[in-house]
């Protein structure tokens, strides 16, 4: 017997578009209504507390480089990084306070999405903006590191950077170079002269393989360059009695910003 059906079926094609973000539950309706909006209120209260942090950092830097105790190399590494250290948290601080205040449900994931990507007080600004596009967007397919960020943000890191790097040059004397092969960062040995610090150091590339371009910092006399060099440097002031860093042998000169960066405006011996 055939059973006949009073009706038909019909299907719909129906056209898949880009998928779209899933709005959080625990997003607050203020906040999830303009979501692009409250990321640029963001934005604009990091760029604000930036510009304040800028000025503490300098005052920090100029008030540390222009005292004689910077040049004894003694306490100079715990006090970039808690100058640093307070800058980061300066401009994070507010943001994070606004976070709690707006996302009381959600703050707790915008500073740690997952993984590696956990943000806090002493975070790049720009990666607590990441995360927190990230989070309020409602993307959980895409990877934080591939959001795109401001580049007003971007730039406040090369931003303090700069500060620091002009604070030292403007306090300290620059150093000359005695010899080198092709510069500060050429392949082979470098001597250099430290004006401001009346210090002799040698320059020497690391041939690690797992060291890229490391050149290793050691101090060294006015004699050994002498000797080295066959020139006549005794016109060159020489520090005998230096402690710190400075004095110590340094596996990688990065480590020495008050080397590093003022060698890339070092000129030859005349």
């Amino acid at each position: 017997m055939t059973v006949q059906f009073p009706f038909r079926f019909r299907f719909r094609t129906v056209k898949k578009g880009p998928s779209q973000p899933r709005k959080d539950p625990r997003l607050p309706r203020s906040v999830g209504k303009d979501v692009p909006g409250f990321l640029r209120e963001i934005e604009s209260l990091i760029l604000t507390q930036a510009a304040a942090a800028d000025l503490a950092y300098g005052a920090t830097m100029a008030a540390f480089y222009s005292a004689p105790e910077s040049r004894l190399g003694q306490g100079n590494e715990d006090l970039i990084r808690s100058a640093r250290e307070d800058w980061y948290r300066s401009i994070n601080a507010p943001v994070i306070a606004l976070l709690k205040k707006r996302c009381p449900l959600l703050w707790r994931d915008i500073l740690s999405p997952g993984g590696s990507h956990t943000v806090g007080e002493l975070s790049s600004p720009a990666l607590l903006y990441r995360n927190c596009a990230y989070v309020l967007s409602g993307r959980p397919d895409r990877s934080p590191i591939r959001l795109p960020i401001p580049q007003s943000l971007i730039a406040l890191e090369r931003s303090r950077k700069a500060i620091y790097t002009q604070t030292l040059k403007e306090h300290w004397k620059g150093i000359l170079l005695l010899h080198s092969p092709a510069g500060p960062h050429g392949y082979g040995e470098s001597w250099c002269y430290d004006q401001e610090l009346s210090l002799f150091f040698l320059l020497t590339p690391d041939d690690s393989p797992d060291h890229w371009n490391t050149l290793e910092y050691a101090r060294t006399t006015r004699q050994e360059a002498m000797n080295a060099l066959s020139v006549d440097l005794t016109h060159l002031p020489e520090t005998e009695e230096l402690a710190g860093y400075f004095a110590a042998f340094q596996n990688d000169y990065h480590d020495l910003p008050e080397i590093y960066y003022r060698l890339a405006d070092a000129r030859p011996e005349r």
